[in-house]
């Protein structure tokens, strides 16, 4: 992260490089105090059965007419990744103040490989806030000792997206909040998703 920013990470991660994934085991319900739906049409229960991990930054603060740019990164170690989601989100006194982006790493926002419905569709970002997603190959690094590419089978994931985020917040005290998690079925251990929170900034 660009800016210097202290974080927690619940469930699995590293901080040489900001990552998390989806192998974290962390249960969805460990987000119900900052009040994000991720799937807020859903006519389902699927919460119970998504887990991931998560990481939770130190306050910061902005002022006006300040802008928050991020870059980071959602890549598959599998293939098929429609259950997979990465996302961020803006908390502000530990409530989600803007929704900064919710996709897969194939870049599509909807579980499953049916969609773009309603029902299975992510919460968008919220008003004011500019995200550019761009789909690519796979990210070609190694997290937790799992590597994200080139494929050796056909197992292997095969692509990743890099997302760009920027808003204006207005002044106040923030966090960010981000998240890798598996939706309604259980996480691929060997195999999972990952999020790089390549760059965070203020200016």
């Amino acid at each position: 992260m660009s800016i210097d920013l202290g974080f927690i990470i619940q469930g699995r991660g590293g901080q040489a490089l900001c990552w998390l994934d989806n192998a974290g085991g962390v249960p969805w319900s460990a987000l119900s105090n900052y009040n994000f739906n991720l799937l807020p049409n859903a006519q389902y229960e699927w919460a119970s059965t998504t887990s991931g991990s998560f990481l939770l930054s130190d306050t910061f603060a902005v002022t006006n007419p300040q802008k928050l740019t991020i870059v980071a990164t959602v890549a598959t170690a599998h293939n098929f990744p429609y259950n997979d989601v990465g996302f961020a989100l803006l908390l502000k006194n530990s409530q989600v103040h803007k929704i900064l982006f919710a996709l897969r790493p194939d870049g599509a926002t909807h579980i499953t490989d049916i969609g773009p419905i309603d029902i299975n569709s992510f919460a968008k970002p919220s008003s004011g806030v500019t995200v550019t997603p761009v789909v690519k190959g796979v990210a070609n690094v190694v997290l937790g000792g799992i590597t994200y590419g080139p494929p050796t089978g056909p197992s292997d994931g095969t692509c990743s997206a890099d997302v760009t985020v920027v808003c204006t917040p207005g002044a106040g005290k923030y966090q960010l909040l981000f998240g890798a998690f598996v939706v309604a079925e259980p996480p691929k251990i060997g195999r999972p998703a990952a999020l790089i929170a390549q760059f965070v900034d203020v200016r």
